[in-house]
C-alpha cells in the first residue's frame, strides 16, 4: 500500500515553459504553451471582462452569482487547444508564504457524442506559480504539476 503525499511534499514537475506573444491583427497579448515534442500546444488568452465581473461579485450583483459561484470561480485566462476550448486558469491565492497569488488549471473533461465516452481536454491538475499579485502571467513562467 502506498504513502499519501499532499501537494506540499511531493515533486512538481515542469511541463513546459509559457511564452507571451502578440497577435497583430487583433492587437491582443497572449501567451502560448508548446509542450515536448512540439505536438501539443496551448494558447491562454486573458478574459476581457475579469475586473468587470470580480466588482459586480463584490457588490453582490445577482446576474453575475448566476454564471459564478464564488470570486475563485471567475476565470482569469481561457486555455485552447486547435482553436476549441479546453479550460480556464482559476486565481488563487497560497494559504501560507504571505498568501502568494498563483494560477490554477483543473482536469476537464469533453464530450464527443451522444453515445461515446467522454475523453479528457486538460488530463491532470497543473499550476502556475510565477505570477504578480494581478495574476498576470510573468515571462518564462512554468506550468507545473504535481505527481
Amino acid at each position: 500500500m502506498g504513502t499519501y503525499q499532499n501537494a506540499t511534499t511531493s515533486p512538481t514537475i515542469t511541463a513546459g515553459y509559457i511564452r507571451k506573444h502578440f497577435k497583430e491583427e487583433t492587437d491582443k497579448e497572449y501567451y502560448q504553451i508548446i509542450f515536448p515534442g512540439n505536438k501539443i500546444i496551448w494558447a491562454f488568452f486573458e478574459n476581457e471582462h475579469y475586473e468587470q465581473n470580480i466588482e459586480d461579485f463584490k457588490e453582490n450583483n445577482d446576474s453575475i452569482k448566476e454564471f459564478f459561484k464564488a470570486r475563485t470561480c471567475i476565470p482569469k485566462y481561457t486555455i485552447y487547444r486547435d482553436k476549441k476550448k479546453i479550460g480556464t486558469a482559476l486565481p488563487r491565492n497560497a494559504h501560507e508564504h504571505d498568501d502568494k497569488p498563483f494560477l490554477y488549471i483543473p482536469k476537464t473533461l469533453k464530450k464527443r457524442g451522444k453515445y461515446s465516452k467522454n475523453r479528457k481536454a486538460i488530463g491532470r491538475n497543473y499550476y502556475i506559480f510565477d505570477v504578480d499579485d494581478d495574476y498576470i502571467i510573468n515571462d518564462s513562467a512554468r506550468l507545473l504539476f504535481y505527481q
